[in-house]
């Protein structure tokens, strides 16, 4: 289990850093780093001496593309691993939560306002705590929207979430939502490959994350000329 939780603020000339523990509580107060050799190698001391030990700690930052190739140059360097767009952590101390979301995998959402997707279906409970709470009251169920998932969506979602990792994204589950063309040109710019069957980012593709993933989307709105 984790005994310490790294949120990083990224920006073009320093970043900000704070610690938690399990309980959620501040370890040491908020400090700033410069975006920077000098800057990292201190974020490193102060994490030993706060007591994120690497095997022990998860660390989320902004992805925030070139502003932070150092931090991530530096975390790996140090034995972290970048396993996904925005987080890092020792090697299999990865957050099965979050790991459920960007596999495409079933998940329940209990509460006001919590989303599930089971089985095709997708599902959101109401929200606002008043209206909840008198449904409940007057002994009904709240009421809750539900989706049914067509496939190609199913699919789009597994490709737009799955490229987050650093794992391939088994190819037969998207290939029908990825643009062919668009596919070629971003693995003769070194962005994205085929590899054991599936398809991932670069490591400069990870960097470019949405970007990249737009564009291999067929008939993605969000689609640049990359």
């Amino acid at each position: 289990m984790a005994e310490r939780f790294v949120g990083i603020d990224v920006a073009l000339r320093e970043h900000r850093i704070a610690v938690l523990d399990r309980d959620g509580e501040a370890v040491g107060s908020s400090f700033t780093i410069a975006a920077s050799k000098d800057g990292v190698a201190t974020l490193l001391r102060t994490l030993a001496a706060r007591g994120a030990a690497t095997a022990q700690t998860l660390i989320g930052l902004e992805a925030s593309g070139h502003l932070w190739e150092n931090l991530e140059a530096a975390l790996v360097g140090a034995g972290y691993r970048w396993y996904e767009t925005a987080n890092f952590c020792r090697p299999g101390r990865q957050a099965l939560h979050n790991l459920g979301y960007w596999r495409g995998e079933d998940y329940l959402g209990i509460g006001i306002g919590a989303v599930s997707t089971v089985g095709g279906v997708r599902r959101q409970n109401r929200a606002g705590l008043p209206g909840y709470l008198r449904e409940l009251q007057d002994g009904r169920r709240p009421p809750r929207h539900e989706e049914p998932l067509e496939p190609e969506v199913v699919r789009r979602e597994r490709l737009m979430l799955g490229l987050r990792l650093d794992e391939p994204v088994p190819f037969a589950d998207v290939e029908s939502a990825v643009d062919a063309t668009a596919l070629a040109r971003m693995e003769a710019l070194g962005l994205a490959e085929r590899r054991d069957g599936g398809l991932v980012l670069s490591r400069r593709g990870r960097f470019l994350g949405g970007g990249v993933t737009a564009e291999l989307m067929v008939e993605s709105p969000a689609k640049s000329r990359i």
